[in-house]
């Protein structure tokens, strides 16, 4: 059993990188030139403000010495500045753990919940009424909750943007995503 999860655990790092460098290089295939973008945004068209930009933003060279200089940040924990906002990402992210702690916390309690009894009925009563009850439950759940995807993001966003310690209205404000995040687990 040791043996299996040591080699389970040894095939994560190669499977970390693999997807790294694909989801990596789909990022860089998007059509469009991001350095164009941002000079666009301060009206400069030179040349040498463009490559300015590019050498900023680590975005010389070919994609592989991209991806090695990128990963050696990742490793590091330099994740670079926000665009948006100017602050350090990892910054941005410890703002942002509590409160992505706090919906997926509450999404796990509430898919507890609600699926577990709907589950063990629906083995207990196989093919009666109370099965297809739940399984329709379900489905149907699932279908009107694709509609406040929308929603759940304002709310998140919202939640998001205060820095103060939980409320009650922040915990208001958390239950929409909450609710998403809990009936799409399984």
């Amino acid at each position: 059993m040791q043996r299996y999860l040591l080699r389970r655990l040894l095939l994560m790092v190669p499977t970390l990188l693999g997807v790294s460098f694909v989801v990596f290089v789909i990022v860089r295939a998007v059509p469009g030139d991001i350095v164009d973008l941002i000079s666009g945004d301060y009206g400069a068209s030179d040349p040498a403000v463009k490559e300015a930009i590019r050498k900023e933003f680590g975005l010389e060279g070919n994609i592989v010495s991209q991806y090695v200089r990128w990963l050696g940040d990742i490793v590091q924990f330099d994740m670079g500045e926000s665009l948006i906002s100017g602050r350090t990402v990892t910054s941005e992210l410890s703002n942002r753990m509590p409160v992505t702690f706090q919906l997926g916390f509450m999404a796990i309690i509430f898919s507890l919940i609600i699926a577990v009894p709907i589950g063990i009925i629906s083995a207990i009563r196989q093919d009666t009424w109370a099965d297809y009850a739940g399984r329709s439950f379900a489905i149907g759940l699932y279908f009107t909750l694709f509609t406040p995807i929308a929603a759940a993001t304002s709310s998140s966003s919202r939640i998001a943007s205060q820095a103060r310690p939980m409320r009650e209205s922040r915990n208001r404000d958390a239950m929409n995503p909450t609710m998403t995040a809990a009936t799409r687990m399984k």
